[in-house]
């Protein structure tokens, strides 16, 4: 159990915050649901509730996932000043390229003039 916190607790922090607030979600909605049906003396039924929950949810889940779509494309193409997110310039693409040490020649042993030993042929 030490192994799993210690490896996975970020993962397993964000699951419990997602089933705690998708938990607290539920139970606003059923208050909620179940105050609007008393006040149009409307049955309570679970079935609708569930489907009405299901609905909210995929709702808020595509709402997300555009917004983080949208975020993603949009910062692949422009450019916001000083943003981690957003791409360099080609300017500062090339300043980093230039501050990088450059590799030198290829170093081989036989361009350099070594002949390969036997051993390394496979031969005696």
């Amino acid at each position: 159990m030490k192994r799993l916190w210690r490896d996975y607790n970020l993962s397993v922090v964000l699951g419990l915050l997602f089933v705690g607030s998708w938990i607290g979600q539920l139970i606003t909605q059923w208050f909620n649901w179940a105050n609007e049906q008393q006040d149009h003396n409307q049955p309570l039924q679970v079935g609708a509730f569930l489907w009405q929950f299901w609905e909210s949810t995929l709702e808020n889940w595509q709402s997300e996932f555009l917004q983080l779509f949208s975020f993603v494309v949009l910062s692949a193409f422009f450019i916001h000043k000083g943003s981690a997110e957003s791409k360099d310039s080609d300017e500062q693409m090339q300043k980093s390229l230039d501050r990088r040490p450059s590799p030198g020649p290829a170093r081989h042993p036989v361009a350099a003039g070594h002949q390969p030993t036997a051993g390394l042929l496979g031969e005696g």
